[in-house]
């Protein structure tokens, strides 16, 4: 056994879309409520360092170009992959990523895009945040259809149900979920946001899982994003939808041993990595994420998953271009 490594691990920052992402409690272990060192074994960090010095092609699978431009406090949001690119970090990555395209996600009714971004390298998704559920209305659902019917829009979401919120949202949740699924297709990947824990009254991941039956057929695509399930969860999804994947982000350091457990059994044919910028950062040392780090995020996933980065980057990248139709 090699020598033992001492690494420091801060709490997230807060934020409106922060992941509650351990299926007992929180996102945040106990033990990691306040800065706390943890001892890891030389040896797990081959899977994340053995390649640092290669750039990977990598496409983020999720990430918003509203939010993130807001964060930014830009003037103009940003619209092209080539904007995207050009963004200054403040810290530079420990793993460099040609970035070949992003995911655009659009889920705030009042961020929708008046004119669909169409630049080479970005695929746009349309969706409805279940934050955002107590803003669905008649006018709000013409709109979100309008646009999810567009040909410009490549995929439906970010949609789903959310535990974190209050309980009495809970059920106006579900129900704006019943309707934007009404507007699914085949010919678009569905991506769902499920967030809660399970020892609170049910399993969100059950419970959306038995609603989507409903909606879709087994060939549907799916993105479960930034996802945290167990490994019942994850062979529910996957040995029911063909072509479902399990989008990851930086949130993995903080995964309790059910979800890594979850984590480890997602084939590699099967999995996506996310920036989910510009939250979850994958250092604590930045106050704004974005695609640049998405090496970084591969890097705690190759980690905690225990295989070889080139090997996760490339089935990433591979993944994310089938699912979304990516030249």
């Amino acid at each position: 056994m090699g020598p033992s490594l001492s690494i420091t691990f801060q709490n997230l920052p807060e934020h409106s879309d922060a992941q509650s992402t351990d299926t007992g409690r929180s996102m945040v272990s106990p033990s990691l409520t306040n800065e706390s060192e943890i001892n890891l074994d030389q040896t797990s960090f081959f899977y994340a360092t053995a390649s640092g010095d290669q750039t990977y092609e990598a496409i983020d699978s999720h990430m918003h170009m509203d939010r993130t431009s807001r964060s930014l406090k830009r003037s103009v949001p940003l619209r092209t992959l080539e904007e995207v690119k050009s963004l200054i970090q403040p810290l530079r990555p420990k793993i460099r990523v040609d970035l070949k395209g992003v995911v655009a996600v659009y889920c705030d009714p009042d961020t929708y895009p008046i004119n669909v971004p169409t630049s080479e390298g970005v695929k746009v998704a349309v969706g409805f945040h279940p934050k955002k559920a107590k803003l669905f209305d008649v006018t709000r659902e013409r709109l979100f259809s309008s646009l999810v019917l567009s040909p410009d829009v490549a995929a439906l979401g970010e949609v789903g149900f959310d535990l974190t919120e209050p309980r009495d949202t809970w059920d106006r949740q579900l129900e704006v979920l019943r309707k934007v699924l009404s507007w699914c297709s085949v010919s678009k990947p569905l991506i769902l946001h499920i967030r809660g824990s399970h020892w609170e009254t049910f399993n969100p991941y059950l419970r959306v899982f038995e609603l989507v039956k409903g909606f879709c057929g087994k060939l549907q695509p799916i993105h479960l994003h930034c996802f945290g399930g167990s490994v019942a969860d994850v062979q529910g999804w996957a040995e029911f939808f063909e072509n479902c994947y399990f989008g990851f982000t930086g949130s993995v350091k903080h995964f309790s041993a059910d979800q890594l457990e979850g984590l480890k059994c997602v084939p590699l044919s099967r999995i996506l990595l996310e920036t989910d910028s510009p939250y979850l950062v994958p250092d604590s040392r930045l106050a704004v994420n974005t695609p640049a780090y998405l090496g970084d995020v591969g890097r705690l996933v190759a980690q905690r998953k225990e295989v070889e980065l080139p090997v996760l980057m490339r089935h990433a990248l591979n993944n994310t271009r089938k699912l979304y139709k990516f030249d």
